[in-house]
């Protein structure tokens, strides 16, 4: 009797635990442990939460399925997964009873293409056959391309025991192929411990895509034979079923799962994707923190132009153009993206506030011009401004000496001169005139201004809405929300959506200089809201690129006047590095790429600019400031002790012998004659063109393509296109990778972060001009070096 029940035990114990994975392990039918299916994936095999969050970060995720059988009692699960971990809660049925189980589940990444995870799982049940089963699992995916994937589980690897018996292990390997982009086939097979090899269960899978966001799937199981289901998504909400049609097994298995990121869909409502461009927008991407949100970047603002071309159920792009902070390259740039954007049959209105030049060339393009009622139009043409102090100086005692090398290397200028020289006068007049050129030719195009109606824009200089509408540069006169309301469409912000690749993509990673060129990072002007850009962090930045696998190029995104010798010097030898790795780098040019800018852009595989990209001023200068009438005037004096003839060589106390004029002249002609060798051998030009077209003059990016100092006309997007093409890259193989700026604990309680914006530099601004405070700022990071900066100029545009 006893012998009797002890096997009846035995049984009822291996009826359950030997059934295979597919019939009673979870509700999830017709899943591979090979792929990733949001939070269910607790359920599959948990090293898929690990890839989902590198493939889609980490939004909340959430399921819950409902079976209806008809030899078991009805049985649901459900699931949550936020990130890297998750969690799940199953009723389920059985041979021995119905019984709970409840499961925790963490994945991590390995490498990109491999991903490790662990579950721990426990069960609750009135049967002592199945109360209190603990198990460990441990699940593994291998994801080498975008066609195909593979998973591995080892499930109850404690072996628990229950009633006396031990359980086997359970392993389960998996494949996923992707032939084409709508077909997905998968095989899952299965053996335990105790028959390891000997006896096995299996599933193979076809599912293909019918619509955008709805899949039929079709599944055959060596126990349970042919399995049919549907999945259709809803934005943020995925609905599916199974049907088991076996006459001894018939179930019907529907379920529901939701993601705070919207699934690919077509059952999406005819919808508006509005967009707000402000003074928040920013070249450099900066990591967000606890007293700081991640600012918008302009590489973002253009990416999100270009994927709108995708989506289906948007009708409208509505750009809300608050202020355009960035300059006219950029502009550029933004009314390029639109331009595409309309070409793919979107109509894309702009809203614009107060608005200037910059503003208007990127509202040009618009579908539909639309404008504030109390706003106004600024038209008031080009000019270049830029301040000369050397009679303010000469009033407190202050002599700027500075050297020059090249005919236009103007920068010093305004520390040394009452107005400007003619060279500098004759290259900005030159610059003036061939932006207006570049600016009235894509507004004819855009918005048909004649040459007659342009000299009448300028001579009106300020318009109001009324006077915008009349002149044909604005359509609509209205306010956003009210207009907006009118067309009926669902609005959007974002979209971004979930992605089902088998893989992670390609990188092409984007590494972004923009900014003042320094040796060593200034604290206060980093407090000030002044960008820098440092060897240190450059090299840190390209170490991270190129450590990471998926790394295939670099875009290196150069907005930066210039700066220290050294330290442009170190950068540019960065860009060298990667290439000799294998790693194309690809320039492209912001607003302004000059001086040292241009130094370290030289080296790149090849050099898209805007043509209103500010760029050459292939030139140095160096010096110092002279305080010794400052001195005399308030009785300080100061000694100094040497038996070197020229210690004092740059000491502040005195002017320059002549001696020591030389002996930095000749310095100062070795490092223009590095630069232009530099130049001459990074863009393979001979000497003597480069020291033509350098002389520190600054030239615009329509002029630098026929001087040879850049190779193509274009932004962030012609440039990432081509280093794509460079590594043969297809659309939709690869994703942009912006690296961006840590910021340090205490940088997060600066008052930029804090207060919105840095008080000094506000009270400055409200004592003097905006302008000169700009300006005047770049004297701070004079040193005992020599400098490849641009002239200063403010408000060229």
């Amino acid at each position: 009797m006893i012998a009797t029940l002890q096997i009846r035990r035995i049984a009822l114990a291996l009826l359950f635990v030997g059934a295979p994975t597919f019939a009673y392990d979870s509700l999830e039918k017709m899943t591979s442990i090979s792929n990733a299916y949001d939070s269910r994936s607790v359920f599959t095999n948990p090293a898929a939460l690990g890839y989902q969050t590198e493939l889609n970060g980490a939004p909340l995720l959430g399921s819950f399925t409902y079976a209806v059988n008809h030899n078991v009692d009805n049985e649901f699960s459900s699931s949550l997964a936020l990130g890297n971990f998750g969690a799940s809660v199953e009723h389920l049925g059985n041979p021995a009873g119905m019984f709970n189980r409840f499961g925790f589940g963490v994945g991590v990444p390995i490498t990109p293409s491999w991903y490790v995870g662990a579950r721990y799982r426990f069960t609750r049940a009135d049967s002592v056959f199945v109360d209190k089963v603990n198990s460990w699992d441990l699940g593994i995916q291998w994801r080498p391309s975008q066609k195909v994937s593979f998973g591995l589980m080892g499930i109850q690897l404690n072996r628990p025991q229950v009633a006396g018996i031990n359980w086997p292990a359970r392993m389960v390997a998996g494949v996923t192929v992707r032939p084409v982009e709508k077909l997905e086939l998968s095989a899952d097979v299965e053996t335990n411990s105790d028959n390891f090899a000997k006896q096995f269960s299996y599933q193979v899978t076809a599912g293909v895509e019918l619509a955008r966001g709805f899949q039929a799937t079709v599944a055959y199981q060596r126990d349970q034979k042919f399995l049919f289901g549907l999945q259709l998504n809803l934005d943020r909400a995925s609905i599916y079923s199974v049907g088991q049609p076996a006459i001894d097994r018939q179930s019907i298995t529907a379920g529901a799962q939701f993601s705070t990121k919207p699934y690919r869909t077509l059952l999406r409502p005819d919808s508006v994707l509005k967009m707000n461009v402000d003074g928040s927008l920013q070249e450099s991407g900066t990591k967000g923190g606890l007293f700081r949100a991640e600012r918008p970047t302009l590489l973002g603002l253009l990416e999100q132009l270009d994927r709108a071309g995708n989506d289906p159920s948007l009708k409208l792009v509505a750009i809300k153009l608050e202020n355009f902070p960035l300059g006219m390259a950029a502009a550029q740039e933004v009314h390029e993206a639109i331009l595409r954007l309309k070409e793919q049959g979107k109509r894309v209105d702009v809203f614009l506030s107060n608005s200037g030049m910059k503003e208007y060339i990127i509202a040009s393009i618009a579908t539909k011009i639309l404008m504030e009622p109390t706003a106004e139009l600024k038209f008031a043409g080009l000019r270049s401004e830029r301040y000369y102090i050397k009679g303010t100086l000469d009033k407190i005692g202050i002599e700027g000496q500075f050297l020059a090398k090249g005919k236009y290397k103007s920068a010093p200028e305004m520390f040394t001169r009452r107005e400007a020289s003619e060279p500098s006068r004759e290259e900005t007049l030159q610059q003036l005139g061939e932006a207006e050129r570049i600016i009235f030719e894509t507004l004819a195009k855009s918005r048909n201004i004649t040459k007659a109606r342009w000299d009448a824009l300028l001579n009106t200089a300020l318009l109001d809405a009324e006077e915008a509408k009349s002149s044909g540069l604005v359509d609509v006169i209205g306010h956003m929300d009210a207009i907006l309301k009118a067309e009926a469409l669902s609005p959007r912000e974002t979209l971004d959506v979930s992605s089902k690749r088998l893989a992670l993509p390609k990188r092409i990673a984007v590494i972004v200089a923009s900014g003042d060129i320094l040796q060593k990072r200034i604290q206060l002007l980093s407090l000030a809201g002044e960008s820098q850009v440092t060897p240190d962090k450059m090299k840190a930045h390209f170490r991270e690129a190129l450590s990471d696998p998926r790394t295939e190029a670099i875009v290196f995104r150069v907005s930066s006047p210039g700066g220290e010798v050294t330290a442009s010097d170190e950068i540019a030898s960065l860009v060298e590095a990667a290439e000799k790795k294998g790693v194309p780098v690809v320039i492209s040019m912001g607003d302004v790429a000059a001086s040292g800018g241009y130094m370290i852009s030289a080296p790149g595989r090849k050099i898209f600019a805007q043509p209103l990209t500010i760029t050459g001023s292939i030139g140095v200068f160096l010096g110092k400031f002279n305080l010794g009438e400052l001195y005399k005037k308030i009785d300080l004096r100061k000694e100094i002790i040497t038996h070197a003839p020229f210690a004092g060589l740059l000491t502040e106390d005195r002017a320059w012998t002549k001696e020591e004029r030389e002996i930095l002249w000749r310095r100062l002609s070795q490092y223009y004659e590095g630069f232009i060798k530099y130049v001459s051998k990074a863009r393979k030009l001979s000497v003597a063109h480069v020291d033509e077209v350098a002389q520190g003059r600054v030239w615009l990016g329509s002029q630098a393509i026929k001087e040879k100092l850049v190779d193509e006309l274009g932004g962030y997007h012609e440039a990432i296109e081509y280093a794509a093409n460079e590594v043969s890259l297809k659309p939709g193989d690869y994703e942009t990778w912006m690296i961006e700026d840590s910021r340090g604990l205490f940088e997060f309680f600066s008052p930029d972060d804090v207060l919105g914006k840095d008080p000094l530099s506000s009270f400055a601004s409200s004592v003097f001009s905006p302008s000169l405070v700009d300006e005047v700022k770049w004297v701070s990071r004079m040193k005992e070096t020599p400098f490849l900066y641009l002239s200063p100029v403010r408000g060229l545009y």
